[in-house]
């Protein structure tokens, strides 16, 4: 989200934002210099360590939530499948797949920044002002006229600190993807994906030279051996 052209001594002033779709509640509004991967999978990992682990998340189709190769994946939602996090992408276009993260939007950009703050700091602290009245003062109507504070459980799912092996089902031949995409196939390359890079896949005989590639739980297409070729399964939306 960008709001204006920035702060009163010319900043950029991009806030990345995350509320909970049930009760609405804001649970950060915090200034990044970049909406990339770093700066955002710090914010969310911060946030999971103090709210507990969602079971879905939404967001739209930009970057580092989504990928333009296969299936859409980044590195950002491979981590949160890890965690057993369903990501939900709305569809290009559709904004209104997400409306009331949007609904705040406006209201925090009519609340914060007609004018702008002079700086970043101030423009920050302006956010955290709002946050705390959207949670616990402002009656939303849609909540029939309760404030979010009054209806947010935090998850019991907590971060782990580290992450277990996932264990494939017996039976399934596993690859483990190198850092160029590929796998190794009786002494071929066979190129799948960079966003999988080191990452362990399964492959599941279907008929004789094709097998369908799995990526822990979700199919990500079909390996034709006799023609050392993946296909991609269609995009998620």
């Amino acid at each position: 989200m960008v709001l204006g052209p920035g702060t009163g001594d010319g900043k950029r002033c991009d806030p990345f934002t995350i509320t909970d779709a049930h009760s609405r509640y804001l649970i950060r509004c915090q200034i990044v210099s970049r909406m990339d991967l770093g700066q955002v999978r710090a914010i969310c990992e911060a946030a999971m360590r103090e709210y507990g682990v969602p079971a879905r998340i939404r967001t739209d189709n930009g970057a580092p939530f989504a990928g333009t190769g296969l299936l859409g994946l980044s590195k950002l939602s491979l981590s949160w499948m890890k965690l057993g996090i369903v990501h939900e992408r709305i569809q290009a276009g559709r904004p209104q797949q997400n409306g009331r993260h949007e609904r705040m939007h406006r209201t925090l950009k009519e609340d914060t920044t007609k004018p702008p703050a002079a700086s970043l700091r101030a423009q920050q602290s302006r956010f955290d002002s709002f946050r705390y009245v959207f949670n616990n003062e402002r009656p939303h109507e849609g909540l029939n006229n309760q404030v979010p504070a009054s209806l947010y459980h935090p998850s019991s799912v907590r971060l782990p600190r580290k992450l277990s092996e996932f264990t494939y089902p017996k039976g399934l031949l596993l690859r483990r993807v190198n850092n160029s995409g590929d796998i190794s196939w009786h002494k071929h390359r066979i190129f799948i994906s960079e966003v999988f890079r080191f990452e362990e896949l399964a492959f599941e005989l279907i008929t004789p030279g094709s097998y369908r590639v799995f990526f822990r739980d979700m199919e990500i297409g079909e390996l034709n051996v006799e023609e050392l070729r993946f296909r991609g399964a269609r995009r998620v939306v």
